[in-house]
């Protein structure tokens, strides 16, 4: 047994490398941990900056603070596997016993500082991230995912030749990747990302043909991309973003046919893009931002009729947007801002009918905006900034309902702003800053009650900011806007019913509204030009929502001049026309007084003119009254009408009749009328009269 051990020992490799931090300088983003760990899908999160002032920088090497640490010296009797671990024995149990001794083996040269629970006198089943399996059994899947792993990945890993899958991923792993990874043909899933794994990719892992998954990105991996990768035709995800892989990507990439997602984003390859990429027809996502590729966008790529995502950004890329981008139509983002573009945006671009980002900002652009982008109606954001965009803002951007964020600004834009952008409800963020657009501001931007934050500045517009925008919490319009105020609301007052008490309804079309006030005039009976406007009074509580106010403390059977207005923020709107209204006359017996012409409050028991009739109105209902002579037999007759549907009866004063009715033919006296099922005729039975006359 000590023979063995000796032997085994002679074949171990130490090594001290150094380890080398690339940080990529380039936009955020996030990928979930472990891409690639039994099954886990990693999503692309793009960058979310609209107006990066600066390009990216190309990756720059640091210089390591520590070095990779030694294995440890063997021990001279070192543990072996038992019956106990293998649950049979050793003979019968040959190889997995070999897979067994060599898990001891590099225990402390994998896991560093960490604690793992591998030991001789426990079930080989029952060790942390191992599984065992197969005829003949062997270990046949060790994960170590984010176990805090210290240590470096051993060369003995190169004999477990039964693994389908290593997960070592989301440690703090060090070192180089041991070329004898490339002997364990068996593995379907490779995944050491999110270490501090230096050096270059091995060439020996183009040996691994039943590869699904290679995932060896958020590294500090350096070097070329082996040309070998291209053998490895079973791959589904190839992740080697966030990394400092330097050179040009193979044009054997193009081999792998079976490829759903391709990650190298955030390193610092360079050339062109392959053309042979044109032939992953089953790509779901291309992420090649935040390099430093050149050249132009191979038209080829057109043909990727099932990618979602197409990340070319924050790269050295020229020439033109290809027109047959148009026919990616399964595309939901399309990512080229930060390179160096030129010519149009391409007309086709609105037959990517599921886009839902469209980033083109910081390239050199030119022309007008097609009018097809709003075609695009799920687009969420659209971004457009730092080109040379000229023409108008289309109109058709008013059908982008779904929009959030809309920035167009740093172009060359004109015109006046479209009203048609006052649909956008959905949109925080509006820039069209530092263009040449002119005109007045639209109030119709005071619909986008969702923005956070508007950016105007730097065009020639004029007249005033519109009310509806002063709730806006960031914006370019200075210290002390000129907002215009709010338009006057439509006002109703009502006979409360109680004496010095009167109901204010309004309606309004005012946005941004933060509350609203009112004001009287009088108390007076016959005008003498003398009465004056008390101060404006905020109303308590009042919102963007408030719609009534009960007024009170007036004087009783005197008239008031009454007005309403909105407040939007600081600024005051303009007021309501003036209504005036009588408070209304309660007699001894505590029922108030209809007064003519003026509408009273549902709900309600009113006297009719100081005769002696009573009538109950029905709640929700307003009405009116007016008086006057009639020629039925040259008694007085009063008119009471429905203020909403114009319905209306005439009654005798004296006798109580019922002279005319517009909803039927039905007379009577004191309200002895045919009894309807509506309101109104249940108000018109409701007459009645006071057993006590009024004096």
């Amino acid at each position: 047994m000590r023979a063995r051990w000796l032997r085994f020992g002679l074949t171990l490799g130490v090594s001290l490398g150094v380890v080398g931090l690339a940080l990529v300088i380039g936009m955020t983003r996030g990928d979930a941990p472990g891409a690639g760990a039994q099954g886990a899908v990693p999503t692309a999160t793009p960058t979310t900056s609209v107006t990066p002032t600066t390009t990216a920088t190309p990756a720059t090497t640091v210089t390591p603070a520590t070095t990779a640490t030694a294995a440890t010296t063997l021990p001279s009797n070192p543990p072996t596997c038992t019956a106990t671990t293998l649950g049979g024995t050793r003979t019968a149990n040959a190889r997995l016993a070999s897979d067994c001794d060599t898990l001891l083996s590099i225990k402390s040269t994998l896991a560093g500082t960490a604690t793992l629970n591998w030991a001789p006198t426990r079930a080989l089943t029952s060790w942390e991230g191992i599984t065992v399996s197969g005829t003949p059994r062997r270990v046949t899947r060790l994960n170590l995912g984010g176990k805090q792993l210290t240590g470096s990945i051993p060369t003995q890993l190169g004999s477990l030749t039964g693994l389908t899958g290593l997960w070592l991923y989301g440690n703090q792993l060090t070192g180089g990747l041991p070329t004898q990874l490339g002997s364990l043909t068996a593995l379907t899933r490779l995944s050491l990302d999110q270490n501090r794994l230096t050096g270059s990719i091995p060439t020996q892992l183009g040996s691994l043909t039943r590869l699904t998954v290679l995932a060896l990105h958020t590294n500090e991996l350096s070097g070329a991309l082996p040309t070998q990768l291209g053998n490895l035709t079973a791959l589904t995800r190839l992740l080697l973003h966030r990394n400092g892989l330097t050179g040009s990507i193979p044009t054997q990439v193009g081999n792998l046919t079976a490829l759903r997602d391709l990650w190298l984003y955030g390193n610092r390859l360079s050339g062109s893009i392959p053309t042979q990429l044109g032939s992953l027809t089953g790509l779901t996502k291309l992420l090649l931002d935040q390099n430093q590729l050149s050249g132009s966008i191979p038209t080829q790529l057109g043909g990727l009729t099932s990618l979602t995502i197409l990340a070319l950004h924050t790269n050295r890329l020229s020439g033109s947007i290809p027109t047959q981008l148009g026919s990616m139509t399964a595309l939901t983002r399309l990512l080229l801002h930060n390179n160096l573009l030129t010519g149009s945006i391409p007309t086709q671009v609105g037959g990517l009918g599921a886009l839902r980002d469209l980033w083109l900002h910081g390239n050199q652009l030119s022309g007008s905006i097609p009018t097809q982008v709003g075609s695009l109606t799920g687009l969420t954001r659209l971004i457009l900034t730092g080109n040379r965009l000229s023409g108008r803002i289309p109109t058709q951007l008013g059908s982008l309902t779904k929009l959030t964020l809309l920035a167009l600004q740093a172009n060359q834009l004109s015109g006046s702003i479209p009203t048609q952008l006052g649909s956008l409800t959905k949109l925080t963020r509006l820039r069209l800053e530092r263009n040449s657009l002119s005109g007045a501001i639209p109030t119709e931007l005071g619909n986008l009650t969702a923005l956070a934050e508007l950016r105007l500045s730097g065009n020639t517009l004029t007249g005033c900011v519109p009310n509806t925008l002063a709730g806006v919490a960031t914006h370019d319009l200075g210290t002390s806007p000129s907002f215009c105020p709010a338009p006057a609301p439509e006002l109703t007052v009502l006979a409360d019913g109680v004496a010095g008490v009167l109901i204010l309804e309004w309606t309004s079309t005012a946005q941004g509204v933060t509350g609203w006030q009112y004001r009287t005039r009088g108390p007076m009976w016959n005008r003498t030009g003398r009465e004056t406007w008390s101060a404006w009074a905020s109303i308590p509580g009042s919102s963007a929502t408030t719609r009534s106010y009960r007024l009170t403390g007036l004087t009783p059977d005197r008239g008031y001049d009454v007005e309403v207005r909105a407040l939007t923020g600081s600024v005051q709107g303009t007021a309501s026309a003036i209504v005036t209204i009588i408070t209304v006359y309660v007699g001894s017996d505590s029922i108030p007084e209809m007064v003519p012409n003026q509408i009273t409050v549902g709900g309600r028991t009113y006297r009719i003119s100081r005769l002696a009739y009573v009538i109950d109105i029905p709640a929700n209902m307003h009405v009116t009254l007016s008086g006057g002579t009639i020629s039925w037999g040259g008694g007085f007759a009063v008119r009471v009408t429905e203020a909403i549907s114009g319905d209306y009866f005439v009654m005798d004063g004296n006798t109580g009749e019922v002279l005319e009715n517009s909803r039927s033919s039905a007379s009577g006296v004191s309200g002895n009328s045919e009894r309807g099922s509506t309101p109104f005729d249940q108000m018109i039975s409701s007459l009645r009269r006071l057993m006590v006359p009024v004096p």
